[in-house]
């Protein structure tokens, strides 16, 4: 064989394995460059051709710089901005900026999307007829209508986002909009400033909100006109808003639970809105209503902290209802003032609700009391020394935030333990006694509720037993008693 063919016969390899690679290898559209700023680059825009020009599956990278234009994705791609201050996509107050219609399974995150048009439903990042989208870790600002807007569009994640228009305007009407059948959608850790509605709903069902923060908007959170059905509403911070929470026009089976609503004009207001949960909030300084029930039925308010607002919670609803029965309890009331007689940390009269008759029937004596807290750490007295052989007595005592009843147990420094002494109340100095043998010994107990949660192990108490002093006469009587036969003469003289 020459070596021509050799080479030959490479070359062909190579050029085989080459073609083989490709094949293989995911497309990766678009390029890394320094920051710069593109208008209309190719026939419809940078962006544009480089979507045009993916397929399905496609992951494209934009390196920073300013883009001026407006896109529509109609594949099922990645796009991906290399940092989301710095990679700008900015739709010149025309249009929506990024559409994503009838195209499922598009991901967007690391741009800053603003300058829509003003129309109605114009906007920054805008969903249509599309499912199982994610919209993460973008900024979404200057003017825009609203600024991510879902329309019969559901199962998408809306994660991580910044949405704050540049300059508070009465044209920045929402700053997630979700309408008509967007359902099962989940909204979470976005931060939404400066809004007629920070996160807005109409005609949507089975959407959780979570983790959001939602600052100075007219309504922090709305739900508005029917059918809008079992959402849910939980551990967001819910802040500075004219209405915290609204729900309006026959809202039904909502769950609002483990929020903090503060410092708002309204907390939590329900218009015709029915069969919906408000529990486990921190609704505390709100400058007019904490929570307000208007033409409302069969609504339950329980366990929640109601705290410093100007008036604490007014029902002009019919079967609502303000706790969980006993001995779950209602809600703590800062401002509550009857008393606890029977020690269960629920108290012994009803917490009236401004505007008809109902009332709260079990209010909590102590913030957050239908939780189950562990006892306190508990404090031990006793005697710090003492002789081999001879039981001495001590003494524990803590107290319960639930006023259950408690159990201690001991550890006694010597190896050994007690078993768990109780059922005792809550505050009540409880004994047990021990006896140890020569030596020192480092004693502590500590308590459990009824419920089975343990307190911290007490400071240790330090215990002395020293080995008993020898007289003589002991010694003589020891040699006695042994030896009855020595020393008669001496022996008659002690005794």
């Amino acid at each position: 064989m020459t070596k021509n063919s050799v080479f030959r016969k490479g070359l062909v390899i190579g050029i085989i394995i080459l073609f083989i690679g490709a094949s293989v290898i995911p497309t990766t559209v678009g390029i890394i460059e320094k920051k710069t700023t593109i208008t209309n680059s190719g026939s419809r825009g940078y962006i544009q051709d480089l979507i045009d020009n993916a397929s399905d599956g496609d992951t494209i990278y934009i390196p920073s710089g300013t883009y001026y234009e407006n896109i529509v994705i109609d594949k099922s791609i990645n796009l991906i901005g290399e940092d989301k201050n710095s990679t700008v996509i900015d739709g010149g107050n025309s249009g929506n900026v990024v559409d994503i219609s009838y195209t499922p399974r598009v991901n967007i995150s690391g741009f800053t999307i603003k300058n829509s048009g003003y129309d109605w439903g114009n906007s920054c990042i805008k969903l249509l007829f599309t499912d199982n989208n994610t919209i993460s870790d973008c900024i979404i600002s200057g003017d825009y209508y609203f600024g991510i807007y879902l329309y019969y569009s559901k199962n998408n994640i809306i994660h991580g986002n910044i949405i704050i228009p540049g300059i508070p305007n009465p044209q920045n009407w929402d700053g997630i909009k979700l309408f008509h059948r967007s359902n099962s959608n989940i909204i979470s850790d976005n931060i939404i400033t400066n809004h007629m509605g920070g996160i807005q709903f109409t005609q949507v069902s089975n959407n959780i909100i979570t983790d959001n923060q939602i600052s100075e908007n007219i309504y922090g959170i709305d739900f508005f006109m029917t059918p809008t059905n079992n959402n849910t509403i939980t551990n967001n911070f819910i802040k500075n808003n004219s209405v915290g929470i609204n729900l309006d026009w026959w809202i039904i089976q909502t769950n609002i639970d483990d929020n903090i609503i503060c410092n708002n004009q309204y907390g939590i207001r329900l218009q015709r809105a029915n069969y919906s949960a408000i529990s486990g909030n921190n609704i505390t300084d709100n400058s007019n209503i904490g929570i307000s029930l208007e033409i409302t039925n069969e609504n339950k308010v329980y366990h929640n902290n109601i705290i410093n607002n100007d008036l604490q919670a007014r029902d002009y609803g019919s079967n609502n209802i303000w706790d969980d029965g006993y001995p779950s309890g209602g809600n703590y009331w800062d401002d509550y003032t009857g008393e606890d007689n029977d020690g269960d940390c629920i108290g012994d009269t009803p917490y009236p609700i401004v505007g008809g008759d109902n009332e709260d029937r079990y209010p909590f004596m102590n913030p957050s009391g239908w939780i189950n807290q562990p006892p306190d750490k508990p404090t031990i007295n006793g005697p710090t020394s003492g002789k081999p052989g001879v039981e001495y007595t001590y003494y524990a005592v803590t107290t319960d935030p639930n006023c259950d009843k408690l159990y201690y147990k001991w550890n006694w420094g010597d190896g050994s333990f007690s078993d768990w002494i109780g059922p005792y109340d809550s505050g009540v100095e409880i004994p047990a006694s021990h006896v140890w043998s020569q030596g020192n010994y480092e004693i502590k107990a500590k308590a459990k509720d009824d419920k089975g949660t343990q307190s911290y192990w007490s400071d240790p108490l330090d215990i002395s037993v020293p080995r008993g002093r020898i007289t003589i006469n002991s010694l003589f009587f020891s040699l006695f008693e042994r030896f009855p036969n020595l020393f008669p003469i001496l022996r008659q003289l002690l005794s």
